[in-house]
């Protein structure tokens, strides 16, 4: 345990509740009155759950929505409605995962045959780079794009 872990440890709830009692004993001796009544506060902690709940109901009924948007997308026989975002995820896997790994790979996969079957390696061409703040901006605004279309379509402005 490191030495500040040890000191706040040491502290405890003790003295953080004192402090807590000096703070409001200071806010009362000031205003002249407690901060917020013992009633008030159970209706605030009331309204606080209900708008908890309500977030958490149109949270869900967003993700729905967007599960209709999906599965709709998936139906249709058109590529250009329904094969855009495959092509996209494809693209962004190929130019940022899998390309840098064959081009990492592949000249020491050649060199090593090479070396095996007797031949000079120092020739091997490397691969062309792509740059990576490029093909990750490409994606990142394809995917963006799609967001902004599926807002639409929710707002029925498609």
């Amino acid at each position: 345990m490191s030495v500040l872990a040890e000191v706040f440890a040491g502290l405890g709830s003790g003295v953080l509740q004192g402090l807590g009692t000096l703070a409001k004993d200071i806010r009362t001796a000031i205003t002249g009155a407690e901060a917020i009544p013992a009633e008030t506060q159970g209706k605030l902690l009331e309204i606080a759950a209900q708008v908890e709940a309500i977030k958490q109901t149109a949270d869900f009924e967003l993700q729905k929505a967007q599960i209709a948007i999906n599965l709709e997308d998936a139906k249709s026989g058109s590529t250009y409605k329904g094969g855009w975002r495959p092509m996209a995820g494809w693209a962004a896997v190929v130019g940022v995962i899998v390309y840098p790994m064959v081009q990492a790979i592949l000249p020491w996969t050649l060199a090593v045959g090479g070396l095996m079957l007797g031949k000079d390696v120092s020739a091997i061409p490397t691969l062309p780079s792509i740059p990576q703040e490029v093909a990750g901006n490409l994606l990142w605004a394809l995917l963006g794009f799609g967001g902004l279309r599926s807002f639409d379509k929710v707002k029925g402005k498609a």
